[in-house]
């Protein structure tokens, strides 16, 4: 039985996202928590530059605006927003005991108009409707990228993979805003990798949902160079009660704070919460080595993953502490678990041992170490893949930005 249980598409849901522009952080938390099964509500910024980059950004056209009377600047940004985007839906948010806020909201031509004494099942009704208006491929459009590194066996090296794989990526550009969600087993591994510890927590920011925005995950998420680590808990007993539906929430939050995500499952058995990453995931990495034990694990694991990703056009395998004396070759791996191999990194226990002690990445510790080397072949794939699949939808859009300017950092890439 494979250690991931494949779901049906149809039960992973689509996390669209509307965007919410108010002063008041009170009235965010509480549509943040009557629509967490709906969408991802954002916070809008309130500076005009930054909105007008987040709803070109957004994967929707949905602005609620408040229009109470002590919202003057929120209204004048919006309409700059408008002006900006004519297409853009806008809903006015108010009291039903404040006749100017209901006034404000038809001068911007609001669509809808949201009272904050409305019931939850009022309200959801409310963005039901304006969002099954949007074209679909609109709202499945998702601007990041999410890598997933996953061995089915403990110790086989996935969150060294992982950890590299965010920092070399992310290294390219300064300013790039990466993260590793660290929600395999064993636990906080890259954390320690990395020489960090933990503000915040996974599972804490999803019990604290209402209070997320953008300040509070800047103050919690420890940062090394351009690339952040989030683990999974303090203690396994946080993720007693957590509900899926705020976890999805919060996934969507950091898709949209974020330009890549590496999440480092690890050996991490199959749920709802890893499947729906592994489903989101634009590329998964399989990581084996030569033992038996490695082995069994990625035969359960393989037949899961392809069913959550359609195929296994997006799935690669790295076999990790390659030694040619053991008789089981990349090539037999290969074969078995019907994977390409997308990279081959030898037995360097010394220098991987030597790096994690001192708290460095071994890209950096070891720069001419013979897994370096061929680890850089692997990130060199991994974007030109990216970049790949960013073109085949669509092309550099502005989300995407990111990705143009890492190729033109790496000609070599053009090239392959």
């Amino acid at each position: 039985m494979p250690l991931l249980s494949p779901m049906k598409s149809e039960s992973i849901p689509t996390m669209q996202s509307i965007l919410v522009l108010s002063s008041d952080w009170s009235k965010i938390a509480w549509l943040r928590e009557a629509l967490v099964s709906e969408a991802v509500v954002l916070e809008a910024s309130t500076d005009a530059d930054q909105l007008m980059a987040q709803i070109s950004e957004s994967d929707g056209n949905l602005l609620l605006v408040d229009c109470t009377r002590s919202s003057g600047e929120i209204v004048n940004l919006a309409e700059i927003a408008i002006a900006a985007f004519p297409r853009l839906q806008i809903l006015g948010m108010g009291s039903n005991t404040d006749r100017e806020s209901m006034v404000t909201a038809m001068r911007l031509k609001a669509q809808d108009f949201i009272q904050f004494e409305a019931d939850a099942r009022d309200l959801r009704e409310i963005i039901r409707k304006h969002l099954d208006s949007k074209p679909q491929q609109q709202l499945n459009r998702r601007t990041n990228k999410i890598v997933a590194v996953i061995s089915g066996h403990p110790g086989v090296g996935a969150s060294t993979v992982a950890v590299n794989l965010a920092s070399n990526l992310s290294a390219h550009l300064r300013g790039t805003k990466a993260l590793i969600l660290d929600i395999g087993n064993p636990a906080g591994d890259c954390l320690a990798y990395m020489g960090m510890t933990a503000k915040l927590t996974f599972t804490g920011a999803v019990q604290n949902l209402a209070r997320c925005d953008r300040r509070y995950l800047e103050n919690g998420i420890p940062v090394h160079a351009t690339v952040g680590v989030l683990p999974l808990f303090s203690e396994p007993s946080d993720l007693e009660g957590l509900r899926l539906a705020e976890a999805y929430q919060f996934l969507g939050m950091l898709n949209h704070q974020y330009q890549l995500i590496v999440v480092d499952l690890g050996s991490a058995e199959g749920g709802p919460l890893s499947d729906y990453i592994l489903q989101l995931a634009d590329l998964v990495l399989v990581v084996a080595e030569q033992s038996l034990q490695s082995i069994l694990a990625v035969q359960r694991l393989v037949p899961g993953l392809k069913a959550l990703q359609d195929g296994d056009g997006s799935i690669g395998m790295i076999v990790n502490r390659y030694d040619p004396a053991v008789g089981i070759s990349p090539d037999y791996l290969s074969k078995n678990f019907g994977l390409t191999t997308w990279g081959v990194l030898p037995e360097r226990r010394a220098a991987l041992l030597n790096a994690t002690n001192t708290g460095q990445l071994v890209t950096v510790a070891a720069s001419r170490d013979p897994w370096v080397k061929a680890f850089k072949r692997v990130v060199e794939r991994v974007g030109l893949t990216i970049w790949d699949q960013a073109m085949a939808h669509g092309g550099a859009t502005q989300g995407e930005g990111f990705w143009r300017r890492l190729m033109d950092a790496n000609p070599t890439w053009h090239a392959r």
